[in-house]
């Protein structure tokens, strides 16, 4: 899967980084209905943001993380997928091939390699694969996003990406003021999760904020 893939209808001149947010199902009450309210809401004012910002915008990701029931889980995921594909978001799946396949998201982000690998023989080519890397070298070719550990720096990740099939990003945990270098370097997608679950004036503020900074990232590159 080439960038193009990642968002067909991207336009020219859209900044080389979307955003990728992890959402853990806790986040939506155990079984608070008005915990899972709130939760819903500050997520569609987020996409809202999102998608109204004036600033081209590449693919952005939700990665949703289940912790509760088979059944549990795939409620809410199913009501996340609706959200997503109406609103033009990729969703993707924390190592449950089962889950992703019932909710109908877009794929799924293995923290183990050789699971990915394995599930890339099973699923074919269609679905989105993530997969968690320790190493910058001997990545495979079939996964669509290398999710690069925290230990890997900037500079590994650019020399990965040069002759790279997939796109990529870190997991280092990024906010508005450091994303930029992140940007320079070529990640395709940036950790905003702690920054986007913890934002004092919620997602919808912080997901602004971290668009606007891509945007200046690359804003002298954009000019010419």
């Amino acid at each position: 899967m080439n960038e193009e893939n990642w968002n067909k209808d991207k336009k020219k001149g859209a900044p080389p980084a979307g955003l990728f947010w992890t959402i853990r199902e806790s986040a939506f009450g155990a079984g608070d209905e008005k915990v899972a309210l709130d939760m819903v809401r500050d997520l569609r004012l987020a996409i809202l943001a999102i998608n109204a910002a004036p600033y081209e915008k590449n693919a952005h990701i939700i990665e949703f993380v289940a912790e509760g029931s088979a059944e549990e889980s795939l409620k809410i995921l199913e009501g996340l997928q609706a959200l997503t594909s109406h609103n033009g978001l990729v969703l993707l799946v924390r190592d449950s091939l089962s889950l992703a396949a019932q909710s109908k998201a877009d794929g799924v982000v293995f923290t183990d390699l050789a699971k990915a690998v394995e599930a890339r023989s099973i699923i074919g080519d269609d679905p989105i694969i993530a997969a968690h890397i320790s190493e910058t070298n001997d990545i495979p070719d079939n996964i669509d996003l290398a999710i690069f550990s925290d230990k890997c720096i900037l500079q590994d990740i650019t020399k990965a990406k040069i002759s790279a099939s997939f796109t990529v990003m870190s997991n280092v945990a990024l906010d508005n003021e450091n994303c930029g270098a992140y940007v320079q370097a070529g990640c395709d997608f940036l950790n905003a999760s702690q920054y986007l679950n913890s934002h004092p004036e919620g997602a919808a503020k912080a997901a602004v904020n971290m668009l606007y900074a891509i945007d200046l990232a690359v804003r002298p590159a954009n000019a010419h």
